[in-house]
Order: structure tokens, then C-alpha cells, then sequence
């Protein structure tokens, strides 16, 4: 929900929601939804595409083979600034994976930050869009403390 309404102003955004982890699962999903021919772009974090990029796959050639023939990659800086690890495997790949550079004050947002400061009654105001702080007020989320870490 909080998803839909962050995007609701922009009608060049979609958000889905995937029970499965794997961005080739996700792909799989998309294919009934979107006609032939539609680019797809997944969007992450440098530390998750560094684990996605350097997984121990049981085939590796096969599987990045198959991601980046699907999809493209925007890798976001956070917490340090992506680049490509040095995997001879990646390197017919890299026009389809994209680094992001991230404003100095977007580095502060955080699924954490936000938990925090509604936990301490703080504003939410440059972390999320008006509409979705509406909403976490509303349902009163993240008051209590995140016990699983």
C-alpha cells in the first residue's frame, strides 16, 4: 500500500509485488503483464547487487546470460558507491548494468531510518512522500521497537 500511494503521482511508475526473491522469478511475473518488447529495469542497493552480481551460481555463465538478456540492472550508490566487482564474467554485461549516484541527503533514507523516527514521534518529511507518512500515521506503524533486528 505504502508502495502504490509513494508512486500514485507518477504514471511512469508501476510497483508489483512478488513472492519470489529472484529478480529472473520476478522477470517471469512481468512477462504476463506487460507486452513483447517492454524494457525491463530492476532497481537496487549496491550491497544487494553485489551479492546478485557475485553469487555463487551453480552455472554463472548461464545465469547472467539469461538476468541481463531479460533485464537491466540500476544499481544505487548506499553506503559507499557501486562498481562493477572485477569478475571477467560481468564484463560482456556492463552496458546493461547501471550505477545511480544518490544525492548526499537521499543516503539517509532507510527503511531503518524511518522505523526510528516514528518510534522517537519525529517527522518523516524528507524520507518519504506526504502521502505515505499520512499512511504509516494513520495505521500507527513502527511505534514499537523491531525485536528481530
Amino acid at each position: 500500500e505504502m508502495m502504490c500511494l509513494a508512486v500514485e503521482d507518477r504514471p511512469y511508475a508501476a510497483v508489483g509485488l512478488s513472492s519470489h526473491g529472484l529478480f529472473l522469478d520476478m522477470y517471469q511475473g512481468l512477462l504476463a503483464i506487460y507486452p513483447p518488447g517492454v524494457e525491463v529495469f530492476f532497481l537496487t542497493g549496491r550491497d544487494a547487487a553485489e551479492r546478485i552480481l557475485t553469487w555463487p551460481y551453480e552455472d554463472a555463465p548461464a545465469a547472467l546470460q539469461q538476468m541481463f538478456t531479460a533485464f537491466q540492472l540500476i544499481v544505487c550508490d548506499r553506503d559507499g558507491a557501486f562498481q562493477l566487482p572485477a569478475e571477467p564474467l560481468l564484463q560482456p554485461y556492463r552496458q546493461r548494468i547501471h550505477s545511480c549516484s544518490m544525492p548526499a541527503h537521499c543516503h539517509q533514507v532507510s527503511a531503518t531510518e524511518v522505523r526510528q523516527r516514528c518510534q522517537h514521534g519525529q517527522t518523516l518529511d524528507d524520507l518519504v512522500p506526504a502521502a505515505v507518512a499520512q499512511y504509516i500515521a494513520e495505521q500507527k506503524l513502527y511505534l514499537e521497537p523491531n525485536l528481530t533486528g
